[in-house]
């Protein structure tokens, strides 16, 4: 029968039987990475190594011994011969495959494929084929073994192609294979036996790797166009092989961040809970995963960067100046809840004292969106649309950015002792410092002209972070504070805690005092009631009277002693 004619040149049973010993006596990843024995000089001399040549010898020898391992299997042990039929082992004729239940014919595919791997690698294929059903349920089954086959059978290294394995080796089976060939190569028997074994191994670890990664490719598949429930499975895939074994970790990584910026919702908010469930596993991924999160922040603010510069028209060509929009383009919704959702998992990251590279990296992010929110020409006057940070999607992000500013710049000052933003920018050089320096002028501008008051608090709060040493900000920050709008109820707290710490940080005792008499101008205004009273009643106590020349030391007491009995503070 066709089926079972000869797949390449022969091999015989003692042959197969030395390389069953083998295995049996090692992991098949253990043998690929032995040591091999030296090579006589003139053998180290020889030309160029063919790759493609030693592939396809591999794979010939491949396919002859997993024929042959077949053979042997089904003459000598009956219940293995059973689950190879159950299988549809390619090696049996179709008339001796047994018919069986689906479960049981992927349960005998995995249970071979694993048993003996190197030997048995049709299974994988047949598997993989099986990964491919239309069916849903023949789908998922196929994957579930899948899954669980690479996680027992990938080793704790990374796998190589034949053209990427050490020259060494690749010289030591280019020089057994033209011995063998000189000999006539008539079987595989007449190859040296260590070369017979470490190219087989070989092949298979080439195999492998291109078995997984299309497996993982079938898991992207289903991301993208799979139902919300095969979604969810095939994300706690990608976790588990992206935490237990490191072949294709930047490809896996990617397929995490990518669907943390995806416009689903609930994939979203499922990929951010796995990579925060990465990160408490493995604490050394910080710094890659913020940077691979940094890298998709820079596409889509490159993305609004292109939309913004297209509805940017200039009023000279219009006979008629049109009013500014007060909503953003469609197209650029989704995209700023993806930067949002990137910002956010960026803030909730727990970053450490020995996590220098990743704070850094999360710093560099935060202002290089915060340079494309502020930069001078997203207001310009010519522009169609408001400036970006007029808007509460970009509101938003600014908030939390500012959250997570606060976090990683305290950790840079209690590890450092000081701390300058320029040393963050997204730049080299003076370009980077003069780009910077105009984004944040166009920062400080828009804190003095709000569009809302809780824009306006959010603003105030990230200039605290960046720049809280400059006169410039306190002058901003004595000159917002009396501003009644602000102190409405939904952004009391968030003011008087602004001012609360700037003043408790500011070593200026008169620049405090100041402060103090502003804020009892506003609570003359508003009346004692106010919260707003808490934070004089905080700065009092700091012990700033003498420099409150018209507020003698009994007044403040006795003001304070008043808000305390109302509940003011």
């Amino acid at each position: 029968m066709k089926q079972l004619q000869s797949v390449g040149r022969p091999v015989s049973s003692s042959a197969l039987m030395s390389l069953l010993e083998v295995y049996d006596s090692s992991e098949w990843h253990e043998i690929a990475s032995q040591d091999l024995p030296a090579l006589p000089s003139k053998a180290k001399s020889a030309g160029t190594v063919d790759n493609a040549k030693l592939l396809r010898s591999g794979k010939e020898l491949m396919a002859v011994l997993a024929r042959a391992y077949s053979r042997h299997v089904c003459d000598t042990d009956t219940e293995k011969a059973w689950m190879r039929a159950v299988a549809k082992d390619p090696f049996i004729p179709p008339d001796k495959k047994n018919t069986a239940t689906l479960c049981d014919s992927l349960d005998a595919m995995a249970v071979l494929a694993s048993e003996s791997c190197a030997l048995n690698y049709k299974f994988i294929t047949l598997l993989l084929g099986m990964c491919q059903n239309t069916a849903t349920r023949v789908m998922l089954c196929s994957m579930e073994r899948m899954h669980a086959l690479f996680m027992e059978v990938l080793p704790g290294r990374k796998l190589r192609y034949i053209d990427q394995l050490d020259a060494s080796r690749q010289r030591y089976l280019q020089h057994h294979l033209l011995t063998w060939e000189k000999g006539g190569a008539a079987t595989w028997d007449s190859l040296e036996p260590l070369a017979r074994v470490v190219l087989h191994v070989l092949c298979f670890e080439d195999f492998l790797k291109g078995a997984y990664a299309a497996f993982i490719q079938l898991v992207t598949d289903q991301l993208d166009g799979g139902p919300p429930f095969v979604q969810r499975k095939m994300l706690h895939y990608v976790l588990e092989m992206l935490a237990k074994k490191p072949e294709q970790e930047g490809l896996l990584l990617d397929i995490l961040v990518g669907r943390l910026f995806s416009n689903d919702l609930k994939l979203s908010a499922m990929a951010s809970a796995k990579l925060t469930s990465l990160l408490e596993c493995h604490g050394g991924m910080k710094d890659i995963v913020v940077r691979r999160v940094g890298s998709m922040l820079l596409g889509s603010i490159g993305k609004v960067h292109t939309t913004f510069a297209s509805h940017n028209d200039a009023a000279a060509t219009k006979k008629k100046k049109k009013r500014r929009s007060k909503a953003l383009p469609s197209e650029l919704i989704p995209i700023l809840r993806s930067i949002h959702r990137g910002v956010l998992f960026l803030t909730e990251i727990h970053f450490t004292r020995k996590d220098t590279k990743a704070t850094s990296e999360a710093l560099k992010c935060y202002m290089c969106v915060l340079s494309f929110i502020f930069k001078p020409s997203t207001g310009d006057k010519r522009s169609r649309l408001l400036p970006t940070y007029e808007y509460d999607e970009f509101s938003r992000i600014i908030r939390c950015i500012s959250s997570g500013l606060e976090r990683c710049i305290s950790l840079v000052r209690h590890r450092e002792g000081s701390f300058d933003i320029f040393d963050y920018g997204s730049g080299e050089g003076d370009a980077s410092r003069e780009s910077m320096e105009k984004s944040i002028a166009s920062l400080f501008r828009a804190a003095r002209k709000p569009i809302s008051c809780s824009t306006n608090i959010g603003l105030l709060s990230l200039i605290a972070q960046i720049q809280r040493s400059e006169d410039r900000f306190y002058n901003l920050l004595y000159e917002r504070i009396l501003d009644i709008r602000m102190y409405a109820a939904v952004n009391r707290r968030a003011l008087l805690t602004l001012a609360a710490n700037c003043m408790s940080n500011d070593k200026d005792t008169c620049r405090v005092a100041a402060f103090v008499k502003r804020l009892l101008q506003v609570c003359c205004i508003l009346g004692c009631r106010s919260h707003s009273s808490g934070c004089v009643v905080y700065c009092g106590r700091r012990g700033v009277h003498g420099h409150l020349p018209n507020m003698p030391r009994r007044n403040m007491r006795k003001y304070t002693a008043s808000c305390d009995d109302k509940g003011c503070g």
